[in-house]
């Protein structure tokens, strides 16, 4: 988007002048005389190519538009206290469904919980707006969302494997189609339950099924 914004730009060094010249009456397009009587419009069309920079900055550097780190911390801690809220059922379906201890079960609860710390200390940190040092002119260093992303999850820690990329996937500001194992559905419909009703929607989104589901992902 700002490539082609900065291209626009360019082609404006040459568009500009050969503007001036036609509303002058001049044949010089490089260097045109202005005379009195142009001026009025040649203000005119200048204005007019500003505008059109403005719009197209507006209508197409949407990289420069989303969700601050701030906007999307809020939404992780909402997710984080609805997950945390109902951990222990959670947990209890995946020990039903996995077969695995309680206690491991509520320990996997508990990493899931944690992974939200951790992931938002992460992304303030890697991924905050710097200004650029030792620079003649003022310029900053803005990390952008890669777009969507599928995230498979496996049987064994059904919840928190797959949450250690949703969530940074979600904190860059991607949004996340998961697929959880067949053999823990309940589990993760329950954890989607939670995420989903923190977050806007469309942002985070559950896919049941099997390996042709999982292919497609």
């Amino acid at each position: 988007g700002m490539g082609l914004v900065y291209g626009v730009g360019n082609l404006g060094k040459f568009i500009g002048p050969a503007g001036l010249a036609l509303i002058a009456g001049s044949s010089n397009y490089v260097k045109p005389q202005a005379t009195v009587d142009a001026l009025v419009p040649g203000f005119a069309y200048f204005a007019a190519w500003y505008l059109l920079g403005a719009l197209a900055f507006w209508l197409i550097a949407v990289e420069t538009r989303g969700r601050t780190i701030d906007e999307r911390e809020a939404m992780l801690r909402a997710a984080q206290a609805k997950v945390a809220a109902d951990r222990d059922e959670l947990a209890r379906v995946i020990a039903l469904e996995t077969g695995k201890p309680i206690r491991e079960a509520a320990g996997e609860m508990g990493a899931v919980i944690a992974k939200f710390d951790l992931t938002i200390a992460d992304a303030r940190r890697y991924l905050a707006v710097e200004r650029t040092a030792e620079n003649p002119h003022p310029g900053w260093v803005r990390r952008i969302a890669r777009g969507p992303a599928g995230v498979v999850g496996p049987f064994n820690f059904p919840i928190h494997l797959a949450h250690g990329a949703i969530v940074a996937h979600l904190a860059a500001g991607n949004t996340v189609s998961f697929k959880p194992s067949p053999q823990a559905a309940n589990a993760a419909a329950r954890y989607a339950a939670g995420m989903s009703a923190a977050l806007p929607p469309g942002v985070f989104n559950l896919v049941q099924g099997g390996g042709e589901e999982g292919r497609a992902v």
